[in-house]
């Protein structure tokens, strides 16, 4: 998520039928054999999960980045979408309000050496600066989801990139990753590059509560299948390309030893979407049940962000539930023996606030104790709507006053995680 409209599609729950499951009233899992043996395991996956609990995301802070391919970022890229500097008592606020697990989200491709010799060293203050924000996180005793964030390159954004050999530096370095078969060499170059760097960083000082999250919402940016594929066959693609380069990214991980060699890391599927994430294969993993599956949902669209065609769609009814439900039990039946954490999630602000409440009960709620999903508020720090609705409204928390806008919701989402 960032501050500017996010297009994300809204065929998230379209299909009202699909493999003759009913959008609006989500089946039992057929088979929860395994997802009922994986829960009686107390070190499963599907275990760890379940005490990350309700999670908030520092969103729009370190994820930020600017429309440049050059360095310059600095340490300002931290405020350079409008959020105050991050401080220690923001965090503890988080962690006082209830929630167990905190996302920060960071983009790395703005802060990566100018020198030839060294082309994907990144700024050694900015990895002081973002160990710091997880070490305040990790020292409350939160569980901490550190990732690459916004990364993903277009196509177009790549094509000036020259090339990469296995040697190393050779022209112009690749700012981030492509989903394109055509820049396989120096996605992976740039991602292997970035992941050893984070696991020199973050190893043997963390224990479980340091989680890894390899990339988000990858994607085929600036395309007409950017957000939602409907070619069987392209999706299996991309799917493809995103396992290598989620496969180089855990190979890293795991190859950095200590405690890397046993932390648990999540996978994300083709833009975080839980339909197409149905379609795709995890990595190999050296570790045992080390792995935790990520996703994206706002949902219903209609609902929970604002579409142009449903701008009026305030009301949380039955239909909604069916939709959210719908994804949980789609995920839940294709990977029962894996722990599933619903990395971001939020309804905007309609001036609806107790249609809202009635979202984060059920959205919260049915994905902890009936699917034992995990979820993490996704918080941009901006709640009200305006007349013109500018930008997206997915504010909760008043990080310069230390103030929640809406207690009682964020509230809710705590509850509903217990």
């Amino acid at each position: 998520m960032k501050l500017l409209s996010k297009c994300l599609s809204g065929l998230f729950c379209a299909m009202i039928f699909l493999n003759g499951t009913s959008c609006l009233g989500a089946a039992e899992i057929e088979d929860d054999s395994k997802f009922q043996e994986s829960l009686a395991n107390p070190s499963s996956s599907v275990n760890f999960a379940l005490k990350m609990k309700a999670g908030w995301n520092l969103g729009n802070t370190f994820d930020a980045y600017n429309n440049k391919d050059e360095m310059g970022y600095t340490l300002s890229a931290e405020t350079c979408w409008g959020m105050p500097k991050t401080t220690r008592k923001m965090i503890q606020a988080v962690h006082k309000a209830g929630f167990s697990t905190i996302r920060i989200p960071v983009s790395w491709h703005g802060h990566l050496s100018n020198n030839p010799e060294d082309p994907y060293k990144i700024d050694s203050k900015w990895m002081a600066r973002v160990k710091e924000v997880v070490n305040w996180a990790y020292n409350e005793g939160m569980y901490v989801i550190l990732n690459i964030h916004h990364d993903n390159l277009s196509t177009a954004q790549g094509n000036g990139a020259g090339t990469i050999n296995a040697s190393g530096y050779n022209g112009n370095k690749l700012l981030g990753y492509v989903v394109d078969s055509g820049f396989k060499r120096q996605s992976k170059f740039f991602l292997k590059n970035v992941w050893e760097q984070i696991c020199k960083n973050f190893n043997e000082e963390y224990d479980e509560h340091l989680i890894f999250e390899l990339l988000n919402e990858p994607r085929n940016v600036g395309t007409a299948d950017e957000w939602w594929v409907s070619n069987t066959t392209k999706l299996a693609e991309y799917n493809k390309i995103l396992l290598e380069y989620e496969q180089t990214c855990l190979d890293v991980i795991r190859a950095s030893g200590n405690k890397n060699a046993t932390r648990y890391v999540m996978v994300t599927g083709y833009a975080a979407n839980p339909q197409l994430t149905v379609d795709f294969t995890l990595p190999n993993d050296s570790a045992n049940d080390k792995l935790l599956l990520s996703f994206h949902a706002y949902t219903p669209y209609k609902f929970a962000m604002w579409d142009q065609s449903n701008p009026n769609c305030t009301v949380f009814d039955k239909g909604c539930q069916g939709e959210i439900e719908w994804n949980y039990q789609q995920l839940r039946q294709k990977f029962p023996t894996i722990g599933i954490v619903q990395g971001e999630t939020s309804a905007e602000n309609k001036d609806n606030l107790s249609e809202r409440l009635k979202w984060a009960e059920f959205a919260f709620g049915q994905a902890y104790k009936k699917y034992k999903i995990a979820s993490v508020l996704w918080d941009n720090n901006v709640p009200s709507p305006d007349s013109n609705h500018n930008g997206e409204h997915h504010g909760y928390f008043n990080r310069e006053k230390l103030e929640w806008y809406f207690p009682t919701l964020t509230q809710k989402m705590v509850e509903a995680c217990k």
